[in-house]
């Protein structure tokens, strides 16, 4: 296909870098389009990041936190004491926020359904103050991976 760009783009011009530049930016442009779903693993993980720290917040609840309120540098998503109560009684309410480093006692197929879906492996339905996410498969099997790679 690429050669066929450059045929077209004028005979002679072979020779010319910049033209020949702009034909392979857009093939591969063209390529990148065309395999969307060929993320790296690193890749991933990173959109996984991103959504935990950024979208979801889980930092905000899975993280102790010093005297002054901000979160403990070193101890990131290693679990915590939740400092803040329903405003009216709730007995399912959960008073810690687990460590979810290494995301133990899950594999993959069930921290997407977790995270997807809302439903957590072994209990149902998620204790409040947790909410019941709804992510797109791809962005709760990115949170997996990126959880995964915290193994402590």
């Amino acid at each position: 296909m690429l050669a066929i760009a450059a045929f077209r783009l004028g005979k002679g011009s072979r020779k010319d870098p910049l033209k020949l530049s702009k034909i392979a930016l857009l093939g591969s442009s063209a390529l990148a389009f065309a395999l969307p779903n060929c993320a790296s693993a690193d890749d991933q993980v990173e959109r996984g990041k991103y959504i935990v720290e950024n979208v979801a917040k889980c930092t905000e609840c899975h993280s102790p936190r010093v005297q002054n309120g901000e979160l403990q540098k070193g101890l990131l998503l290693s679990g915590a004491k939740l400092e803040f109560k329903p405003i009216t009684p709730n007995a399912s309410w959960a008073e810690s926020a687990p460590d979810i480093r290494g995301i133990k006692g899950y594999n993959e197929e069930s921290a997407v359904t977790l995270f997807s879906r809302g439903i957590a492996k072994n209990y149902g339905e998620l204790a409040p103050p947790m909410p019941s996410y709804k992510m797109t498969e791809e962005d709760a099997d990115a949170v997996y991976k990126y959880l995964k790679s915290l193994e402590p």
